[in-house]
C-alpha cells in the first residue's frame, strides 16, 4: 500500500509517492495519505480530493466526535489507528485555507479530478511494488556451556561412550567436540545449563533441547529437560496439565537426587503441644 499526492497546476504532477510498511491496512494508508497532503500544503490555500470515504469521514464527521470522547467509539471501545487519526486532525490546521472533498474512485470519466485520481492510483500501486527493506540487529549467540569450558571437564563412563559414538575429539582444555562443533557436556553440567536456559524463555522440553543441540550435546538431554520443566514454578502456575493419578503403594524414582520426595508422619505421645512427627 502506498499513498500518492498530486497537483494540477501547471500540469498533473505527482509530488510524493512512497511505500508504507508491510501489513499497513487500506484505511490506515488512506489516513496517512491525506495527512501528508495537508502537511505539504502548510500555509497555502488548497483543495484536496480523496476517494477514501473513511478518511473524508474522519475529517468532517467522526474525528471531532472521537476526540471529544477520548478516542473512543460509540460503543466505548478504543478506535483503530489512534495515532494516525490524531495526526490527521492536527494536520487539518496546517494550510491557510483548505477544502477536503470526496471523489468517486476508479472512474473512467475524463474530468480533471478523475484523471488526477487515476494518476494517483497508478503512482500508489507503483510505490507499493517497491522492495521493502528493514535493518535489524541480530544478537550474537554464544555457547551456553561457555562458563564451564575454561576448566577441564569430569566425564563419566556414559559421557565417554557418547563421545566415542559421536566420534568427538578432545580440544586443548580436554572437552570433547564433535565434527559439527557440538561440545559434549557432562550430565551434571547439562542440568545446570538447562535450568539457566529454561528460565530465560520457559520453552517446552523438546523446543529447549532442539535449541541447544546445535551447540551442545549430552546424555539424557530430553529427560533432564522434562524434569526441569516439571520443577519450574512459573510453568506449573501458567501451564496446568492433567497428569495421571499416582499409583498408591509405588515409590517414584527419578534420574537425579531430589527429583521425588516422600512425606510420612508418625504419631508420638503428646509432649509440649506436639503429637505428630513429619518424616521426609
Amino acid at each position: 500500500m502506498g499513498p500518492a499526492l498530486w497537483k494540477t497546476e501547471p500540469v498533473f504532477q505527482v509530488i510524493e509517492a512512497r511505500a508504507l510498511t508491510p501489513g499497513t491496512s487500506a484505511q490506515k494508508a488512506e489516513i496517512i495519505g491525506l495527512t501528508r497532503a495537508l502537511i505539504l500544503s502548510t500555509g497555502r490555500k488548497v483543495n484536496i480530493w480523496t476517494d477514501s470515504k473513511y478518511a473524508f469521514g474522519v475529517v468532517h464527521i467522526h474525528g471531532a466526535l472521537w476526540r471529544e470522547r477520548g478516542l473512543l467509539s460509540s460503543q466505548g471501545t478504543a478506535i483503530k489507528h489512534q495515532e494516525e487519526v490524531v495526526a490527521l486532525l492536527d494536520a487539518v490546521h496546517k494550510p491557510e485555507q483548505v477544502a477536503v472533498m470526496h471523489v468517486r474512485g476508479h472512474q473512467k470519466e475524463d474530468g480533471k479530478i478523475f484523471r488526477g485520481n487515476r494518476l494517483v492510483d497508478a503512482a500508489a500501486r507503483e510505490a507499493a511494488r517497491q522492495v521493502w527493506t528493514q535493518m535489524a540487529l541480530i544478537p550474537t549467540r554464544t555457547n551456553p556451556a561457555n562458563p564451564y569450558l575454561q576448566q577441564p571437564p569430569r566425564y563419566s563412563r556414559e559421557d565417554e561412550k557418547l563421545a566415542a559414538l559421536l566420534k568427538a575429539n578432545k580440544n586443548a582444555t580436554g572437552w570433547y567436540v564433535t565434527n559439527t562443533g557440538q561440545v559434549v557436556v557432562p550430565s551434571w553440567i547439562m542440568k545446570a545449563i538447562l535450568v539457566a536456559e529454561h528460565n530465560k524463555s520457559h520453552w517446552g522440553a523438546e523446543a529447549l533441547v532442539k535449541f541447544l543441540k546445535s551447540e551442545i550435546v549430552s546424555n539424557r538431554m530430553l529427560s533432564l529437560a522434562k524434569r526441569v520443566n516439571a520443577m519450574c514454578s512459573v510453568c506449573l502456575k501458567n501451564n496446568p496439565v492433567v497428569r495421571k493419578q499416582i499409583q498408591l503403594g509405588r515409590l517414584q524414582v527419578g534420574p537425579e537426587p531430589g527429583d521425588y520426595w516422600q512425606v510420612d508422619f508418625s504419631e508420638l505421645p503428646k509432649a509440649q503441644g506436639y503429637k505428630y512427627l513429619l518424616v521426609y
